[in-house]
């Protein structure tokens, strides 16, 4: 079934369905592009809907296959973040077994977005069983608030490697903070999968950032080159442009998570990487001030009436911890680390590692971090940490 998607602020209307297009012979890289995963956030359906009529104008010698997939249709036809459950937070297990019938999930039946994941996941699906790859995955979005682009992603070797290559910066991290994303589903299929942020939801250049983007994603994938479309130096330039500086990574350090109820409000005027302090006051609720954890940077603070994201707070990361990180993770040295006191391998998830914070007092966060791991919980003195496993 398709949907009407009528932006105003934008300017545009388009008709699509759940596959928007697709371009190239195949036999090659294989770049997925996920757009409208939230239903008030069409930009990036309209760029790739601009870029499949670009590389059909132009005929450029091509190598692979670009494919552009539509998410909540649902929500895009009335621009809507969502209608009963975030798409983006949907990607488990037990949901997915819930979209099939195969069991009773934590969703109420009439949940509109229960037909969504499961018509999005048998287009993936369907794809990697009939494509040869290699498999380029683009998740894209924007934001409530003013913000530069940034490509968030979950912390693999081949995923960094792909987003050192963009002249943006990259966020690490946002995987511990919210479970049942897309972007971490796929990357368990041992594939390259990053999220893409091209700024505010209703802001015009905010398509041109997604469009630019996804021009140069098919040329680091290989399926283009410059000498046959020659229009990737312009792209690059807009998104250095759009970066006003902004490079290297960051790490997701803090998330506000509003509670229902308690009448959350972000202060006007923050856009994401701005600079805040210890203590300054970001938001008010029922209770009073919210202030800052830590100082650092605000990022993607909240200024819309779905969600549950209030802000989130990152710092840069040294090029330094990058490459030990990259190091230890090729000498395999998580290995070490289950014979260390407090420490436990736990025997049915050989990807976890169980902390005793009373007596591995020295393992610091950061260091489950380098290692590729993620906070999964934390009860009383005990953390556990995981690691994906494709």
């Amino acid at each position: 079934m398709n949907a009407v998607i009528h932006c105003p602020p934008l300017q545009r209307t388009a008709t699509v369905d759940r596959v928007l297009g697709e371009f190239g012979p195949g036999g090659g890289p294989v770049v997925v592009v996920i757009a409208g995963v939230h239903g008030n956030e069409p930009a990036g359906i309209y760029a790739v809907l601009d870029l499949l009529r670009d590389l059909a104008a132009a005929q450029p010698t091509f190598r692979g296959k670009l494919i552009g997939l539509a998410g909540n249709l649902a929500a895009l036809r009335k621009n809507v973040r969502y209608i009963h459950c975030d798409l983006n937070r949907m990607w488990r297990s037990e949901i997915l077994a819930e979209a099939y019938g195969n069991g009773s999930g934590p969703l109420p039946r009439n949940c509109v977005e229960l037909a969504e994941v499961r018509e999005l996941y048998d287009q993936i699906k369907s794809i990697m069983q009939h494509e040869a790859g290699p498999f380029y995955f683009v998740d894209l979005h924007t934001t409530s608030s003013v913000s530069p682009p940034f490509i968030p992603f979950d912390d693999t070797l081949t995923n960094r490697a792909f987003v050192e290559q963009f002249p943006l910066p990259g966020i690490l991290g946002i995987e511990e903070f919210l479970p049942g994303t897309l972007l971490s589903y796929i990357t368990r299929y041992n594939v390259v999968a990053i999220g893409y942020e091209a700024g505010q939801h209703h802001e015009p250049r905010s398509i041109e950032f997604h469009h630019a983007m996804l021009a140069l994603c098919l040329e680091k994938a290989g399926c283009v080159s410059r000498e046959h479309y020659p229009v990737l130096a312009r792209h690059e330039e807009t998104l250095r442009q759009g970066a006003n500086g902004l490079e290297g990574f960051y790490e997701v350090r803090f998330r506000y998570a509003i509670e229902e109820g308690e009448g959350f409000r972000m202060l006007p005027g923050f856009s994401s990487f701005q600079p805040v302090a210890y203590k300054q006051k970001l938001a008010e609720n029922n209770r009073g001030a919210i202030v800052a954890q830590e100082s650092g940077r605000i990022f993607m603070p909240l200024y819309q009436a779905q969600g549950n994201d209030g802000y989130f707070l990152i710092r840069r990361v040294a090029r330094f911890w990058l490459n030990l990180s990259k190091i230890l993770r090729r000498w395999r040295f998580e290995r070490v680390l289950a014979w260390l006191p407090g420490v436990r391998l736990l025997p049915d998830e050989q990807n976890t590692l169980e902390i005793d914070t009373r007596i591995a007092r020295f393992l610091a966060t950061e260091i489950f971090h380098l290692l590729g791991y993620r906070r999964q919980t934390t009860q009383g003195t005990t953390i556990r940490f995981t690691r994906r496993e494709p």
